[in-house]
């Protein structure tokens, strides 16, 4: 006895035995009867009282768990780290998040995150799993169906706990509410289970004081019990006997009995969990005798009058004392699940409910601590996050600027290796020997490979910084495949490799940026020619399926191991052993990968070791076949009008009508780039404000474009800008509304283009001096005279003194930057409509690149072969329109 007062337990039952026994002793007359059974009446009442409040207890403590489990992950899937880790395949990353939850959780058995397509990206408990698909888990269909936070409604055996488990979802989404992942935890049903202590303290204390085992269980809406007290029948069915279940997964709190086939009749008290539609139930056998006891003692009423009388006081004042602690303590589980993890229970009780409130209490201390513990480790790892993304930023920052400057040193260094490689090999005034011309011709392969070396590094260097871009442009896809493929034939033939092109159907024109697509198809050839064995075949396969373009590279070379395949698109990745393994740097791949992702294609492999490899890359933005060809053959000139407005354009086409010309209208920029290459019209009129493109944009790829460039352009605006658009390539500017007699006399000099091209002086400004010594050699080669400045200050003072014809501008000059000489140069009369040609070593960016356009700049691109060759063909083309 001594034990138990101490330990504070079994002074409760000791209580309500001796009140058992009071009212035990007034059986004797019908009052005796009616007040003993009153008082057992009230005793079973009190008891199911308590039992229902215990079995709501657990059911609160059941869904407390689930609910801030899942404002736990709904947190989680709004964080900005989460959402960049995500959206930037970091799995890293993800795998310290999962962890972080997972520690600060412990009621969580894992945590995990999956991508939208449900690909795990991360798990806490077993790494293992990442990579793996969940897509048909049902936390993730409920996710992806309602976009919001889920609850599993049956267990499964985990992928990474290996045991029944039970898992809550929330979306992760990006920052303009779009859902890019799912971050999911796991409950074990064992875990759920030990929620269930409140109620199993009632089922360990006797179904009806003879020993009869109760029992605690959660069921779901489908009847699967998710947690028992007894762990053999957990992830079972219920009954269908089973009235406890069935009421409250109804809704309903209370008690009722029911008979079993095995177990005879038994007493259900139940509650449910209506946020997620679960119920919680306690039952245990139920003996209807305990109601006949008042039968059993008619002869001694007389003699326990007076006791009838203390039984009922003391029934009273037990009954009070008994439902103070639970009244207390419910009121105390409504101010935790309102947030307030201040509330208390006192302590002053010795017994079971004594123990029970400082249980809660105890369980309340742990939970105020694990979320205060939480904020402020929150608000560290903020605070650290946020310092190392700056490291991190500045890091970037200085790789960047360390890639431009060393991509700008060697560049220089190598154009002037290639400029006066190739001025040796092709001068004819003192020729080369046979050794000579062969040893001059390694230098300049060895310099090709290693501008080809430096130009991954730099496309790598975008990729990872995002700054990547294309410039889609109306490409004829035939001759730019016979064009790569022509690269390669040197090469194969000295190896005896076949090398053919096969159009399987007639091919239009691609939506696509040109030097992106012909990178694409050499880097695939270069890999094919690379690994194929001498006398081998590479096959380039080309169709169009509807509007899609299909290129298939074939070799019969060493081919790939299955294991391989998916990793050779990684960067610095090449498949095969260290001794078969070729030269370069494992990166054409995975740019490659890149740039067809970036044109909305994809690129698929299928290879068989020893047979070889085929390489298949699919790319959106085929054109359809036209009907204006078909007009384009009739005997009158055809004129080609790119007019946005409506009046303007139908009187354009009236007056042009009239003339005698066949006239085809179209209303933006892309439609009259592709109708100019389809139709080859005679002349073009073009007005600068159209809605799709810059007028200046699409004068500068007419002029580019070889099918295009020879084709007299008209332009009509109403600004008058006239010598610039002339210094532009324009043959005649005229001013809306448009006189018809300019229009036809405009027109009437288009047929008499065609004069010698005439020589240039030409400026070249670039700080380096081999640069200026090539381009000299190389220009003074086509009889221009050249002109040079090192400096902005220099380069403004020979324009104005000598009046040069071009200017050839590096962007990137000390002091005075080449775009800042462009500006100057616009603002000097008489110099304002000089063409200028502008090159750089170093990265241009597309605002840089519209600010050259709107200037009337032609941009060539870095220093290299070329830019070279596109630099003779603008002067070329330039001349030929100067007369």
């Amino acid at each position: 006895m001594a034990d138990d007062q101490a330990t504070g337990t079994g002074g409760l039952r000791r209580r309500l035995t001796l009140a058992f026994l009071l009212v035990g002793l007034l059986p004797a007359a019908v009052a005796g009867v009616l007040g003993v059974r009153q008082s057992l009446h009230a005793a079973q009442a009190a008891r199911l009282e308590s039992e229902e409040r215990l079995v709501a207890l657990s059911a609160e403590a059941v869904a407390a768990t689930l609910r801030n489990g899942l404002h736990i992950l709904r947190a989680a899937g709004g964080e900005d780290d989460l959402r960049r880790a995500v959206l930037a395949g970091d799995r890293t990353r993800l795998a310290r998040e999962v962890r972080s939850l997972h520690d600060h959780s412990p009621a969580f058995a894992s945590v995990l995150v999956l991508d939208a397509t449900g690909i795990a990206l991360a798990n806490s408990l077993d790494p293992a799993v990442v990579g793996r698909a969940f897509r048909n888990r049902d936390y993730y269909q409920g996710v992806l169906r309602s976009r919001a936070p889920y609850i599993s409604p049956v267990p499964y055996v985990g992928a990474a706990t290996r045991v029944p488990t039970l898992a809550i979802a929330a979306p992760i989404w990006a920052s303009r509410r779009e859902f890019i992942g799912v971050v999911a935890a796991t409950f074990t049903l064992e875990r759920l289970s030990q929620l269930l202590a409140p109620a199993s303290v009632v089922a360990a204390g006797g179904a009806n004081r003879g020993g009869d085992q109760g029992e605690v269980y959660l069921v779901s809406p489908s009847g699967v019990v998710l947690a028992h007290t007894d762990p053999s029948k957990r992830a079972t069915t219920v009954a269908a006997s089973d009235a406890g279940a069935r009421e409250a997964l109804a809704g309903r709190r209370g008690s009722v009995t029911w008979t079993d086939e095995s177990e005879g009749v038994r007493l259900g008290v139940f509650a449910p969990l209506p946020e997620i539609g679960w119920g919680l139930v306690y039952t245990r056998p139920y003996h209807p005798i305990l109601f006949a006891m008042p039968y059993l003692f008619p002869g001694i009423l007389p003699a326990l009058i007076v006791v009838l009388a203390a039984a009922a006081l003391a029934g009273t004042l037990a009954a009070r004392q008994l439902s103070r602690p639970i009244l207390n303590l419910q009121r105390a589980v409504a101010r935790l699940r309102e947030g307030d993890f201040a509330a208390r229970l006192p302590e002053d009780r010795r017994d079971e409910l004594g123990a029970l409130a400082a249980g809660f209490n105890r369980k309340a201390t742990a939970l105020q601590d694990l979320y205060t513990n939480m904020e402020n480790k929150v608000a560290e790892r903020t605070a650290t996050l946020k310092t190392t993304n700056l490291e991190l930023a500045r890091a970037s920052q200085v790789k960047s600027e360390f890639l431009a400057r060393m991509s700008h040193d060697l560049r220089t260094s190598l154009n002037a290796i290639l400029g006066f490689t190739d001025l040796l090999l092709t001068q004819e005034a003192d020729p080369l020997t046979d050794k000579q011309q062969r040893y001059l011709a390694h230098v300049a392969n060895a310099g090709q490979h290693l501008l080809g070396l430096i130009n991954d590094i730099l496309d790598l260097s975008r990729v990872e910084a995002g700054r990547l871009e294309i410039h889609p442009e109306p490409c004829q896809v035939a001759p730019l495949l016979e064009g790569t493929l022509a690269l390669f034939r040197t090469q194969a033939l000295a190896r005896r490799i076949t090398l053919t092109l096969e159009i399987v159907s007639p091919l239009g024109e691609l939506m696509a940026d040109r030097i992106r697509l012909q990178q694409i198809l050499h880097n695939l050839l270069s890999n094919a020619v690379k690994f194929s064995p001498e006398g081998g075949v590479v096959t380039v396969t080309a169709r169009q399926i509807g509007l899609e373009l299909e290129l298939v590279v074939q070799d019969r070379g060493i081919g790939i191991h299955l294991e391989d395949q998916e990793r050779i698109f990684e960067m610095y990745e090449q498949a095969g052993t260290a001794e078969g393994r070729q030269k370069g740097t494992g990166l054409g791949l995975a740019i490659t990968k890149r740039l067809v992702e970036l044109h909305g294609g994809r690129i698929q492999v299928a290879s068989t070791p020893g047979q070889g490899s085929t390489f298949t890359v699919r790319l959106p933005g085929m054109a359809p076949t036209g009907a204006e060809r078909a007009d384009a053959d009739a005997p009158r000139p055809l004129v080609l009008v790119v007019e946005d407005d409506l009046q303007a354009a139908e009187l354009i086409r009236d007056h042009l009508t009239q003339g005698g010309y066949r006239v085809v209208v179209v209303g933006s920029g892309h439609a009259g780039l592709g109708a100019a290459r389809r139709l080859r019209p005679h002349a073009i009129t073009l007005d600068l404000g159209l809605p799709d493109m810059d007028g200046w944009e699409i004068l500068y790829r007419l002029k580019r474009d070889p099918d295009t460039q020879a084709i007299p352009v008209l332009i009509v605006s109403a600004r008058d800008q006239g010598r610039l658009g002339l210094s532009l390539g324009a043959v005649d500017w005229l001013v809306k509304p448009v006189d018809p007699k300019r229009l036809f006399a405009a027109l009437q000099r288009c047929r008499e283009l065609g004069t010698p091209r005439r020589t240039f002086r030409i400026l070249v400004v670039d700080d380096e001096p081999v640069v200026l010594e090539a381009l000299e050699a190389l220009l003074t080669r086509e009889g221009h005279e050249v002109l040079q400045a090192s400096d902005g200050e220099a380069a403004l003072r020979q324009a104005e003194t000598a009046r040069p014809d071009i200017i050839l501008l590096d962007l990137h000059l000390p002091g005075l930057s080449g775009f800042e000489v462009v500006g100057r140069l616009r603002q000097i009369a008489g110099l304002e409509a000089i063409p200028i040609i502008a090159f750089s070593g170093k990265f241009v960016s597309p605002e840089e690149r519209t600010l050259l356009t709107q200037q009337a700049v032609q941009f060539v691109g870095k220093y290299g072969a070329v830019a070279v060759n596109r630099l003779l063909d603008d002067l070329r083309q330039i001349s030929s329109l100067a007369n």
